[in-house]
């Protein structure tokens, strides 16, 4: 999740793209920065684009699509509003989160975006078979946890994590 400044995060995309990881990037603004946005990105498509950090919330169940098998054949079984606990079978998924936590980003905004990660993370890991993971970035990513199916402890990590931008 970032707003397209620099990211400083291109070698790292390269390495998961190299193992065969699918980088999603969520591009949140006004005036988002392309080019480095594809850089982290295979194709364009990976790029999902909001016009505020408001609109996060939205993006849930969208990602959600990327998870479960079911719902991609199936959308019309699901609700709207929770796609991942609605029971059916998902694949199971490691997914790293990786959060702008740069100069760029404003505390409030900060703060929606660790609320995203939490109500999708917390949806994530209703299936037991799904992992997640949590880096920032400033001017080098670091992992703040390494992959784990532990939802509470996860959880409690991620909202332990105060606004501190740099």
């Amino acid at each position: 999740m970032t707003d397209g400044g620099d990211s400083f995060v291109d070698a790292t995309a390269d390495a998961a793209r190299a193992m065969s990881i699918q980088v999603i990037a969520i591009a949140i603004g006004e005036s988002i920065l392309s080019p480095g946005l594809e850089a982290l990105v295979d194709k364009p498509e990976d790029i999902l684009t909001i016009k505020s950090y408001t609109a996060l919330p939205s993006l849930l169940n969208v990602l959600a699509m990327f998870f479960c098998e079911i719902f991609r054949h199936a959308p019309e079984l699901f609700d709207h509003h929770d796609v991942l606990s609605s029971g059916k079978p998902c694949e199971p998924s490691d997914v790293v989160f990786v959060m702008d936590e740069t100069t760029s980003i404003k505390e409030e905004e900060y703060y929606v975006m660790k609320q995203f990660l939490v109500d999708m993370a917390y949806r994530l890991l209703e299936y037991p078979d799904n992992r997640v993971s949590y880096v920032a970035f400033h001017s080098i990513p670091f992992v703040i946890s390494g992959l784990t199916d532990d939802r509470d402890a996860f959880l409690a990590l991620v909202n332990n994590r105060t606004y501190n931008p740099s």
